[in-house]
């Protein structure tokens, strides 16, 4: 998904909500992240560009996109590792328009987090 008004992490939403559905609705972070580097043939190559820190920056964006799905209610984590898709998330059916849409429903917190979290790093 390469639309300018939503964040790059966002492709993941529809690869997590779709993988945790094919584990039952929960899974190892571990699991989920295999099975969307999987599914989207992410090559050698990809998996070896990090990111800022020492994290691969797909798997960055994976986080991202799961943070995101939390503070929307998408997906809970019952257990440090776990990923489990709450009832909302169960129900949930996502195309890349609706991501568009979500994503412009909850800007307002989500840059507002991210420049609280910005500041606090600077301190």
């Amino acid at each position: 998904m390469d639309n300018p008004k939503v964040p790059q992490h966002l492709r993941y939403i529809i690869p997590i909500v779709d993988a945790l559905k094919e584990l039952g609705g929960s899974g190892r972070a571990s699991e989920v992240i295999d099975s969307i580097v999987e599914k989207l043939g992410v090559s050698e190559q990809e998996l070896l560009v990090i990111s800022k820190k020492v994290r691969p920056k797909i798997q960055k964006q994976i986080y991202w996109a799961k943070f995101f799905l939390a503070k929307t209610g998408y997906l809970s984590s019952p257990k440090w590792g776990v990923w489990k898709l709450t009832e909302k998330g169960l129900k949930s059916d996502f195309s890349t328009e609706d991501l568009v849409d979500i994503h412009q429903q909850n800007k307002e917190w989500w840059y507002s987090w991210f420049n609280a979290s910005a500041e606090i790093k600077e301190k």
